[in-house]
Parts: structure tokens; sequence; C-alpha cells
């Protein structure tokens, strides 16, 4: 795997990705009722994140292909994490999630508004639920958190 920084260029490669996912996300298989939702995932939004310095980017890159994608809003919220289908259960997102964690502080408490779909493997990563399931303007979410105490080496 070649994991680098994104590039604006890489917008419509990583809107693609998304968009393959995005029923995973949606409340509706086919979206309705998602659409602010889906134009912040298409390709001038994608880009207009990828321009901001308040955003940190990485592509994880597969014999040539764009396997998977992660992005850190603010230092510490974890944006976006999403692997293409076939690269499902490889443990890819697992290494997009630890270089997102390498690129913020040691003591850094993190965030993510996690899709019903992967609350699972963010529990798995060490986050929890700090509030119900939410479902608004067509797509659902788990707020959840993580955070490593350097002292005591525990999430908490």
């Amino acid at each position: 795997m070649i994991l680098r920084p994104a590039g604006v260029d890489e917008a419509p490669l990583i809107s693609a990705l998304i968009a393959e996912l995005m029923p995973y996300m949606t409340l509706d298989p086919d979206g309705a009722g998602a659409g602010p939702f889906i134009a912040s995932m298409q390709t001038p939004a994608i880009a207009g994140y990828l321009a901001q310095q308040r955003y940190w980017y990485r592509s994880a890159w597969l014999d040539g292909e764009l396997a998977g994608v992660v992005g850190v809003r603010d230092g510490s919220h974890l944006f976006h994490l999403f692997v293409a289908r076939r690269f499902h259960g490889g443990g890819l997102a697992r290494q997009l999630w630890q270089a997102a964690q390498a690129s913020a502080a040691p003591d850094c408490a993190w965030t993510v508004n996690a899709s019903p779909h992967a609350a699972a493997m963010y529990e798995h990563f060490g986050f929890h639920a700090t509030g119900p399931r939410v479902e608004q303007h067509g797509v659902a979410w788990i707020p959840m958190a993580y955070r490593l105490t350097p002292e005591a080496g525990v999430v908490l």
C-alpha cells in the first residue's frame, strides 16, 4: 500500500469512492432526502475540503488503484474514513485510522459521526458512542469519541 497526502486533483476519485459507499450512509438506498449530504461528498465539495488548511487528507493506493481515504478536520475530528468495497475486511481502515492518529497530538480527543454500518468498526478501534443514533435529512449517524490518555494508556 502507498499512503500519500491527497491532492485536489484526486477529488473526483475520492468522490467516486464515496459514491460507491453511499447506500451505507443514507436511510434510503437511492439517497432520497439526503441531497445536501450527497452534495457534500461530490467532487466540488471534496476539492474544497482538500484545499483548506483545516483538513488533512491521505489517500491509500493498492496496485495503482485508490483503495481508501482518510480525512481529519481541525486536527481531531475524523471527518472521512472510506475504503472501497473490494478492500473491506483487509485491515485498510485500521491503517488509515492509525495514519490519522499519527497526524495528531499524542493526547488528542477524537470525535467521529459514524454511520450505523461503521459503528462496530469504530468501537473495535476504541471509540464509544456519546449519544443516540441521529436520523436527519436522509442520513443516520452515531456520535462517537475516542481518547487515549498517555499516562494510563487506556481509552476513555
